[in-house]
């Protein structure tokens, strides 16, 4: 009796582990956002500090599909997941990996996001929406390094239009001088 409630304590009361986080995955394969949106959302309330659920949020704001998507904020929720994730002990991160909840799982997902958040940026090209990516999604390397090369792209198109040195707008030249 003593190991069952103690097996009960740690499936309802643990940090980070959460009995329907597969069907969550499942219903957002099937595009179920707004129901994924909501059982997570009484998760999290619950237990703000459960890796899966802030995993499985992150995974959400990605999904193109959602009307809520937004990169930045998956990739927020990602971070914070791997955070918690990796303060964890040893059987308890072996149980989430063997969920699909492991931290390459987690890598694989916030390097999503960079992609995501490349696109969109690329969608509304302008030096501001490239340093708003490198800016924000500053932890990204090969996304990181293209949105710079496109952002001096656009910086020199500006310069050479104008045809002047002020064409090459100081506000840019001094971000481009910091990244």
């Amino acid at each position: 009796m003593f190991r069952f409630s103690i097996f009960l304590f740690f499936l309802f009361f643990h940090p980070c582990i959460s009995i329907a986080q597969p069907s969550d995955f499942k219903l957002l394969k099937k595009n179920k956002f707004e129901k994924v949106e909501k059982r997570t959302n009484k998760k999290i309330i619950k237990n703000p500090d459960d890796c899966e659920v802030l995993y499985t949020i992150g995974v959400l704001y990605n999904s193109e599909g959602y009307s809520k998507f937004n990169p930045e904020t998956g990739l927020k929720k990602i971070n914070e997941a791997m955070i918690i994730f990796v303060n964890l002990d040893i059987k308890t991160k072996d149980k989430l990996t063997k969920n699909g909840s492991g931290l390459d799982s987690m890598l694989v997902h916030k390097n999503n996001s960079f992609d995501l958040g490349l696109e969109i940026a690329k969608s509304s090209p302008s030096v501001e929406s490239f340093q708003h990516f490198i800016d924000v999604f500053h932890e990204s390397y090969t996304q990181k390094n293209e949105a710079i090369t496109l952002r001096d792209i656009y910086a020199f198109r500006i310069a050479k239009i104008k045809n002047t040195e002020e064409g090459y707008i100081p506000k840019v030249a001094n971000r481009i001088l910091k990244s």
